[in-house]
């Protein structure tokens, strides 16, 4: 108990030096509370996914979980291994890595990527979104599939549109190397922080109909390793 104590006060020490460093740039920032239970694997699972998501796209709260763990390094030699690795995990390269965002605008007859920094499919090759918006060829007509290397996964976003303002979006993983599907996957769909549907996946595919404009997180989960967060904003 002493020792969780201990690393209690690193976490709320590092959170007050970050608080005070740093502007609310990324949003709403977990408090010290929260990321205290976060690192304890006892915070309410309904909050797990949303202090995860803001630790992997706020550096600065990245930073401040990093530094508790170099400053307990020494003093803390007594904490469980556990929770230090925990920590650690959230400012891996990986997890960085892990991080798919992409903007699409619906237009009369078409869909326009405005942005997205990985690679798209044009015809029957895979062209750099980058180079694809350079030449003018960022219009669709009522299809458009993008895909990103992200860790070991190879991850594939296919939307369709069925109607002006009715989307389909399909979300595929394989793996990187052999690009077969990824199986024991759960893909899930949020808007709004508010969870829509979510599919275990023995395919490496989920589906989602009835999509509207607005702004969609997807997270892939692949047992035994880093989360994939998706985002798709729909204008």
């Amino acid at each position: 108990m002493a020792t969780q104590d201990k690393f209690d006060k690193v976490i709320k020490m590092s959170y007050r030096l970050w608080k005070n460093s740093f502007s609310d740039k990324e949003g709403k920032h977990p408090n010290e509370e929260s990321l205290a239970a976060f690192s304890e694997g006892t915070l309410p699972e309904k909050e797990i996914l949303s202090v995860k998501r803001h630790l992997l796209r706020c550096s600065s709260c990245s930073e401040a979980f990093m530094f508790a763990h170099k400053l307990g390094k020494e003093k803390l030699s007594n904490v469980p291994q556990e929770l230090i690795s925990r920590a650690k995990s959230l400012v891996q390269a990986d997890a960085r890595k892990s991080v798919f965002e992409a903007l699409v605008r619906v237009g009369e007859d078409f869909l326009e990527l405005l942005s997205f920094n990985g690679e798209v499919i044009l015809g029957n090759r895979l062209m750099p979104a980058p180079t694809l918006r350079s030449r003018a060829l960022g219009q669709f007509k009522d299809e458009l599939t993008l895909i990103k290397d992200l860790g070991l996964l190879r991850v594939e976003l296919r939307l369709l549109r069925k109607d002006k303002k009715d989307f389909i979006l399909q979300v595929t993983a394989r793996e990187k190397k052999t690009l077969k599907p990824k199986k024991s996957l759960r893909i899930t769909l949020f808007k709004d922080n508010r969870e829509l549907e979510s599919y275990a996946c023995q395919t490496g595919k989920a589906i989602f109909k009835h999509l509207t404009i607005g702004e969609y997180d997807i997270e892939v989960n692949s047992l035994g390793e880093n989360d994939v967060f998706l985002k798709l904003k729909i204008s």
